[in-house]
């Protein structure tokens, strides 16, 4: 008796905090709704990540067929994601474009600076422009979120600069926020780990290439389908892979067949030396070594202000 008590408790406060997440998703909804109301039209960056798939959801809500959906086709978007984002938007109902581009022809992302995500994005804004241009619509938006005014966002800048606007971030929403609504709108994206370009690989300074660019997606699409990790990054140091995957994942590489295979192939790919990291993923784990920095992103820098 005592047992079915306790479950039955257990299943009420389960129930309860259901409730409660589902009302709190619907009022940030509405928040966001009364966002995009004060414009006639937009165009929404579109990655097919849980951020802007809920940017690109409500946008469809409110404005309709005046809303479009833009994702640019490039060699340091994975070629998985591309398809992610086209079947995403299907299953939103949004109008969808791909602008395809040759984003490696810049030599400033190919350099690999620690301001690469910077020229990367000015050349994805100069694009958007020219489509909301063509297509008449009144706004750019995009997913970037609270979280990610925190680190080294030099995207972020750029985008901002050339005058596409946050609404997540302008409404105080951070990750959490984001997957909470996505749940409560049911979309696919609710829970898709996180993601970040190809170029993001690669330790700065070191160049570049169509070749690298290929060989890192082929390593991370054998990884996920040999060991069903779903948080992972292969990062490269030169000639050597090094492996980041979810805390709670680092378990699934600890066998010796595993290891085996995993080696053997990401070798076969070009890779002199493939390690595992012990710490596993974290996100801008590139940028550690340049110290974090609260992004400057005029107007946004108040926003985090407010919120602490």
């Amino acid at each position: 008796m005592t047992a079915r008590l306790k479950h039955v408790h257990s299943s009420g406060t389960n129930g309860l905090q259901r409730l409660e997440a589902r009302d709190e998703a619907v009022k940030k909804v509405d928040l966001l709704k009364q966002w995009l109301r004060h414009f006639d039209s937009c165009l929404v960056a579109f990655s097919g990540g849980v951020d802007s798939s809920v940017v690109a959801a409500v946008a469809k809500a409110v404005l309709s067929d005046k809303a479009l959906a833009v994702t640019a086709e490039t060699a340091t978007f994975a070629p998985e994601e591309l398809t992610y984002a086209k079947n995403l938007a299907r299953v939103i109902g949004i109008k969808h474009v791909v602008v395809k581009y040759n984003d490696l022809a810049n030599q400033r992302l190919v350099e690999n600076s620690p301001s690469r995500c910077y020229f990367c994005r000015e050349d994805l804004a100069s694009h958007l422009i020219k489509i909301a241009q063509e297509e008449r619509l009144q706004v750019i938006l995009d997913g970037v979120i609270l979280d990610d005014l925190s680190g080294h966002r030099p995207g972020v800048k750029a985008l901002d600069k050339a005058g596409v606007k946050h609404p997540l971030c302008e409404l105080r929403m951070t990750k959490s926020d984001v997957r909470m609504i996505a749940r409560y709108l049911r979309l696919p994206s609710a829970d898709k780990p996180a993601n970040a370009c190809l170029a993001s690989r690669f330790e700065y300074g070191q160049k570049i290439t169509r070749e690298a660019l290929t060989s890192v997606a082929q390593a991370e699409s054998f990884l996920s389908k040999l060991t069903g990790v779903r948080q992972l990054r292969v990062r490269v140091h030169g000639d050597i892979a090094r492996i980041e995957v979810g805390r709670e994942e680092r378990q699934l590489f600890f066998s010796e067949e595993t290891m085996d295979q995993v080696a053997l192939k990401l070798k076969e790919m070009g890779f002199r030396y493939v390690a595992l990291d012990m710490q596993g993923y974290r996100s801008g784990s590139m940028d550690e070594p340049l110290g974090q920095k609260l992004v400057q992103i005029g107007d946004l820098n108040r926003v985090k202000d407010q919120q602490s």
